[in-house]
């Protein structure tokens, strides 16, 4: 636990993961369609931010507090994106984004 004087809003604004301009929502995708692009955004002055992929850590490099991710639609599942660094990025709200990619019918 750790005390800040920043609200609760300020400090969910650290990390804002989205795709297409929508936060908060699951994205779908299909198998072998176009990979999908997550647009990470923060407030904080970093070079880079860890992301938890699954259980696996990406480095995604920030310029100007913008940076982007790729994610593979060559196979189907599920990709839960969270900031790999939960203390120093909040992962409720906007720091969490699903990613969806369904077999092709």
């Amino acid at each position: 636990m750790e005390y800040s004087d920043i609200s609760f809003y300020e400090y969910a604004r650290r990390l804002v993961l989205s795709h297409a301009g929508q936060t908060g929502l699951t994205v779908k995708a299909y198998q072998s369609g176009p990979d999908v692009q997550v647009d990470v955004s923060t407030s904080l002055p970093v070079e880079s931010i860890d992301l938890d992929i699954n259980g696996v850590k990406e480095t995604v490099i920030i310029e100007g507090g913008k940076g982007k991710l790729l994610l593979s639609t060559a196979q189907p599942g599920l990709f839960v994106v969270t900031p790999a660094d939960r203390k120093q990025f909040c992962v409720a709200g906007n720091g969490t984004l699903v990613v969806e990619v369904a077999p092709n019918a």
